[in-house]
C-alpha cells in the first residue's frame, strides 16, 4: 500500500468514531497531513497554506470548536501503534520536547539545563501528556 493510501486509511480509522459529519473527518485528515508536511511552522496557517486552503479557518475550527473526545483520539492512536509498531517485549521511552526561547514571556520558559544543547539555556519544556 502506498504512503498516501496508508495515511488515508489511518486518518479514516481514527476520524470515523470521533466525528459524525464528513467535514470534520476531512479536516482531521488534512490536519494530520499538515502536521507531517515539511513546513517551517505548524501554526495552522502554514500547514493550511501547504494543503491549498485559502484560510486556516477549517483547521482552527476543528482544534477550537469542533466536538471531539481527546481521550478517544489518544486511545485510537495507541491502538494503532500497538497493532502496527508494538512488540511483545517492546518499551516506549517518552522524553519531553524542548524549545529554545529568546524571551521569557511564554509559559514554562526559564534558564535551565537544556538536554538539546547540553548547556544552560533559556528554553521551554513541553511535556508529553500521559494517559
Amino acid at each position: 500500500m502506498s504512503w498516501d493510501a496508508e495515511l488515508a486509511a489511518l486518518t479514516a480509522r481514527i476520524a470515523d468514531p470521533l466525528f459524525k459529519r464528513p467535514e470534520p473527518k476531512a479536516t482531521f485528515a488534512d490536519l494530520v497531513r499538515g502536521l507531517l508536511a515539511d513546513v517551517p511552522r505548524k501554526n495552522s496557517w502554514q500547514p493550511a497554506d501547504h494543503l491549498g486552503h485559502q484560510t486556516a479557518n477549517r483547521i482552527e475550527w476543528l482544534l477550537s470548536r469542533a466536538p471531539w473526545d481527546a481521550d478517544a483520539l489518544r486511545d485510537a492512536v495507541r491502538a494503532y501503534v500497538i497493532e502496527h509498531l508494538g512488540l511483545p517485549d517492546g518499551v516506549l521511552i517518552a522524553d519531553d520536547t524542548q524549545a529554545i526561547k529568546k524571551g521569557d514571556k511564554s509559559v514554562g520558559v526559564a534558564r535551565q539545563y537544556c538536554g538539546l544543547t547540553g548547556q544552560i539555556e533559556n528554553y521551554q519544556v513541553m511535556p508529553i501528556p500521559g494517559p
